[in-house]
Order: C-alpha cells, then structure tokens, then sequence
C-alpha cells in the first residue's frame, strides 16, 4: 500500500461503527472510528506506532466492505471522502417559499441525513425542534455526536451551515 492512501468508510462502515453488528477486533473496531478520508496511511503508522498489524487489520476491513481505499492523485481538490459530495448536495437545496427558520431545519436534516441516514434520532429531533432556540440546541447536540462518529470537520461545516441559513 502507498502512504498516501486513505481510507474511508462505506456506508456498511458507516452503519457498523453506529451498530455494531459483526465480531471485529478491537483494533479493527478502533480504526472504524478513525477512518474518515483525512488521514494518509503514512500519517495512519504515525498515529499507531503500536499497531505492528495496521495493514493487515486495513485489509480485513477493506474486505469485508467497511472501508475503501482511495489513491490521493484521484481525488478532486477539497475531497476526502464520498460523504462531501452528499454534503454539498444538501447545501444546495431549494429554498424558494421557504422561512429562514424552515430553510435552516431543512439544510440541518438534510446534511445530517446525508451523514448519518434518515433513521438518526437526531433527525426526528430536528424536524419537532420547536423554535429557534430549540433548533439551535438540537444542533449543537448533532455537531457533538458527528465530531464523534463522523469528524470534526463535518460537524463544522453541519453548524455553521445551519448558522449560516438562520442568518438568511
């Protein structure tokens, strides 16, 4: 493998590092968290000097379909894992007919739907926020779980999107 390979979950990674379902091994289980795109394999044997069988584990994974693995040079500038594409997706949502308040749930369930799936609990926590006050604490309960599960950086991009469709 070459050290600018990075790895991302699929959505069966996605949904076993949510419910885990199959007996993995631990570090397996631990790189399912890791995992977002961001992060090269040279930066991945960094990160786990410990882990004499990190590649061995990668491969495990990539087998059984919890994660891909994605050449740099193929990557569009700005692009770390599938999961952009379906964030600027939601992003560009119609708004036409559409209150700020509105259009900013709306931009919140779209984005987290495509994050996490539309069976999240935070997404019915989201669509019954009543008020702008209770959609901004939703909000900030979602960005706490997608820095967990996903990266921090998706949750920002999640608040300030969100922030930013409040604002008009």
């Amino acid at each position: 493998m070459d050290n600018q390979t990075r790895f991302t979950l699929t959505p069966k990674g996605r949904e076993e590092k949510l419910k885990p379902t199959q007996p993995l091994r631990p570090r397996c289980r631990q790189l399912l968290f890791v995992l977002d795109g961001q992060m090269s394999l040279g930066q991945l044997r960094e990160h786990f000097k410990t882990f004499t069988d990190l590649e061995e584990n990668l491969v495990r994974l990539r087998d059984m379909g919890f994660i891909s693995a994605q050449e740099v040079g193929s990557q569009r500038p700005g692009e770390h894992d599938d999961l952009v594409d379906k964030i600027n997706a939601a992003l560009e949502h119609p708004t036409v007919g559409m209150d700020r308040l509105e259009n900013a749930r709306q931009q919140a369930v779209d984005i987290l739907v495509s994050l996490t799936g539309a069976s999240s609990p935070h997404v019915s926590k989201l669509r019954a926020a009543v008020g702008e006050q209770g959609l901004l604490a939703e909000v900030a309960a979602c960005k706490r779980t997608l820095s967990a599960v996903a990266s921090t950086s998706k949750a920002e991009i999640f608040e300030q999107s969100v922030l930013k469709a409040l604002k008009g």
